[in-house]
């Protein structure tokens, strides 16, 4: 009766090493109670993945070398205040946040990190922080209703 029903996945966030020396930072899902070595000896051929940008693609099991999981830490990071997040007071004007949100893109994009070969660790914790930067001055320009002045 039950059958059909999907469980929920739990996402684990790794570093995949490809035979062909390609590392990729991906997301696999698993069920709760089940082992990345489960997911990695299941019967399916091919594993899909989440990639850091938010694209899903399929990898075949057989040309994965590696499977590392990596932990994120953010509780530097936990504040869910768009105005702490950015280091910007809730009086500040348009160009103060902008200004702030731009130099703080600077620091931890990752596409600025990219020749820095960081570790894994590192690359996913700046992923995660930009886009919680964005989305924190995103939520800013809504509720000051600045979103003609954002720049597309």
């Amino acid at each position: 009766m039950f059958d059909d029903i999907k469980s929920p996945k739990v996402k684990l966030d790794t570093e995949i090493v490809l035979e062909n020396g390609t590392k990729l930072l991906a997301a696999v899902f698993t069920n709760p109670q089940a082992r990345l070595s489960d997911l990695m000896n299941d019967e399916r051929e091919f594993l899909p993945i989440e990639l850091a940008g938010g694209r899903t693609t399929v990898v075949r099991k057989t040309a994965i070398v590696q499977v590392t999981p990596v932990e994120q830490d953010l509780t530097a990071y936990e504040s869910n205040d768009p105005y702490e997040l950015l280091g910007v007071g809730s009086n500040a004007d348009y160009e103060s946040v902008r200004e702030h949100y731009v130099s703080l893109l600077k620091g931890c994009h990752p596409d600025s990190l990219a020749a820095y070969e960081l570790p894994t660790p590192l690359v996913l914790f700046a992923n995660n922080l930009t886009a919680r930067l964005n989305q924190a001055f995103q939520q800013i320009c809504r509720d000051r209703g600045w979103e003609s002045k954002v720049e597309n």
